[in-house]
């Protein structure tokens, strides 16, 4: 249920910036980013998924109902696009290859021009939502069936730290919004193959690998997702993104020791690889 709203420019590498905070500005969810932080650990014996669940039934029912009420007094008359988190969700192989887990909204979704198209799982916050992460953490509860899914992606999801980009944009209306893009790289080749074969409530759940991901244009991406997303793992894993550009050529075998990967990327440089500017 991400945002519809396209980026507010153009600009290349200098509108990606890692580790952004995220903004203070709205203070009815993470006024500060020490405060959300106290607020998203404030229960240690809890996991993620325990603590949004709780907090969530808590405020649900009071924030639908002031939603409720406000229809009816007619002052909803558009639809306001809130702030919202999503992630990127992947895997990386001993042998280098690397595959990720998108949805594919489906026929009849509410944003029509992001049906057919490869979207990052997450949403728009709510306002009971502590931090954009405990939003990625409901809506994966929300999204997928099996709970095991939902435990091994939220347990990822608390290791991770900050957001990896902040996407900012505007509604119809002019109003700035925000979208927090996380990122979940799971640990364990066995779950992986849980969450890659897991099915969603909603879209189509579809696993792409690195080659398909980069072969694809951003056209092929919901929400304008597509460049965030090849900048991620242009920048993340730099080695395996200049392989992956040749589409026929297979990934070598090779460990992830680093004076491995150094040779792999001296070769891959030295075989006039395109360019990355």
């Amino acid at each position: 249920m991400e945002s519809d709203a396209s980026e507010s420019s153009e600009g290349g590498t200098d509108q990606y910036k890692p580790g952004q905070h995220e903004g203070s500005q709205y203070t009815s969810r993470d006024r500060h980013g020490a405060e959300e932080q106290e607020q998203e650990f404030s229960e240690p014996n809890e996991n993620l998924e325990a603590r949004v669940q709780k907090h969530s039934k808590e405020n649900k029912s009071a924030s639908e109902k002031k939603l409720s009420q406000k229809s009816a007094k007619g002052r909803d008359s558009y639809r306001e696009v809130r702030d919202g988190g999503v992630t990127i969700i992947y895997y990386e192989y001993s042998d280098g290859r690397i595959k990720a887990k998108f949805e594919e909204k489906p026929e009849g979704y509410k944003y029509e021009e992001a049906v057919g198209r490869k979207a990052l799982i997450g949403g728009e916050m709510e306002s009971y939502d502590l931090s954009s992460k405990h939003t990625v953490a409901r809506e994966i509860s929300e999204e997928f069936y099996d709970k095991d899914v939902i435990r091994i992606l939220t347990d990822a999801l608390e290791e991770e730290g900050k957001p990896y980009y902040v996407k900012t944009s505007y509604d119809a209306n002019g109003k700035e919004f925000k979208v927090y893009i996380h990122a979940i790289k799971l640990k364990s080749e066995k779950e992986w193959e849980k969450v890659e074969r897991a099915s969603l409530k909603e879209g189509y759940a579809r696993v792409l690998t690195l080659e398909q991901m980069l072969k694809k244009s951003n056209d092929d991406y919901a929400f304008e997702y597509g460049k965030i997303i090849k900048q991620y793992f242009k920048k993340m894993h730099p080695t395996q993104y200049r392989l992956a550009l040749y589409g026929d050529y297979p990934l070598p075998k090779m460990s992830t020791n680093p004076s491995h990967l150094q040779t792999i990327d001296y070769i891959a440089n030295k075989s006039q690889l395109p360019s990355l500017n």
